[in-house]
């Protein structure tokens, strides 16, 4: 078989991530809960300081709106947000693999609690790596387009005015170019995106190896069954947790947002209440993300774990 079931997989991963929900919660809670230590008091600091931050660069743009300033703090927060990012990037992949040895059927020991870094961690982490460089890569040379696009633009229009170029016009004719570019480029990044990290966690579970250029080839012919099975099991999800969000916060949010674009002299204020207010719920909203957790991983690693058994049977015993 070459082709992803696409019915039977989104049956299978509904009906693991409902079904286990117990053994995947034993397979994330403890790197779950580093992740939310390690937010609760390295990250969330970084975060509460930005409205001062901003209040800071608000004053000195209004008193001296020429001279370049960077706020003292500032550097600090960003790299506090990457070393965070990067510690969430690394203990990621412990998930991921123990989520999919429970798909598997591969997952040995207690079912209570999972932490383990070894060769497979550590080949989806270096998976995780690849992709991000070589989306870096790719944003380098959108940006490259893009400006010789709009280079191109500027020297046309200069050569048929004979005169100056209206920056109003020269803008809006280069956001009129570079915009369908930068549609085709992102939709171009999410075929190789799925193309290339679909397959990559579970091939690298069940074979312990590298598992990037084998999922591209693995998702030859099936980019669309795959493309239908995320959206079968990404998007009913993704609307309820919106739903929920709505019913808790309700319009409140909005307000805020319209009121800082209304009012942006207190947008640091209310940026600052909002940050005391995320700091005050930030245990409570930890427990509402790990009790939706196992759903989220089931479906998340679930589906390519069952569709890549549907296309690599298991070897007989």
């Amino acid at each position: 078989m070459n082709k992803i079931p696409v019915g039977r997989t989104i049956s299978q991963t509904y009906g693991f991530a409902i079904a286990r929900f117990l053994p995947i919660l034993g397979a994330i809670w403890l790197p779950f809960l580093a992740i939310g230590v390690v937010a609760y008091f390295y990250l969330l600091p970084a975060l509460a300081s930005f409205p001062a931050i901003f209040q800071d660069l608000a004053q000195h743009k209004a008193q001296n709106p020429q001279a370049p300033y960077l706020p003292p703090g500032l550097g600090s927060a960003i790299g506090r947000i990457f070393l965070f990012e990067l510690f969430v990037l690394i203990i990621f992949p412990v998930m991921a693999v123990g989520v999919t040895k429970e798909a598997l059927g591969l997952r040995r020991g207690p079912r209570l609690v999972y932490l383990a870094i070894g060769k497979r961690e550590l080949l989806v982490f270096a998976g995780f790596l690849t992709i991000i460089a070589l989306y870096f890569v790719a944003v380098v040379a959108m940006v490259l387009v893009g400006g010789i696009a709009g280079a191109a633009i500027g020297v046309g229009m200069a050569g048929n005015s004979g005169a100056h170029v209206d920056p109003v016009a020269l803008t809006a004719k280069v956001t009129a170019v570079v915009r369908p570019i930068m549609l085709v480029f992102y939709l171009v990044i999410l075929y190789f995106f799925i193309r290339l990290t679909y397959f990559m966690v579970p091939i690298t579970t069940a074979e312990g190896r590298f598992g990037v250029w084998r999922g591209w080839q693995m998702t030859k012919g099936n980019f669309w069954r795959t493309f239908g099975v995320i959206l079968a099991t990404f998007l009913p999800l993704t609307i309820i947790e919106y739903l929920i969000w709505f019913a808790i916060f309700g319009a409140g949010m909005f307000k805020m947002v319209l009121n800082q674009q209304l009012h942006p002299e207190l947008a640091a204020a209310q940026m600052g209440a909002m940050m005391q207010a995320v700091v005050h719920y930030a245990v409570y909203s930890w427990l509402f993300a790990l009790v939706f957790a196992p759903l989220g991983y089931g479906l998340m690693f679930g589906q390519s774990a069952f569709a890549y058994r549907a296309l690599v049977p298991p070897a007989p015993e």
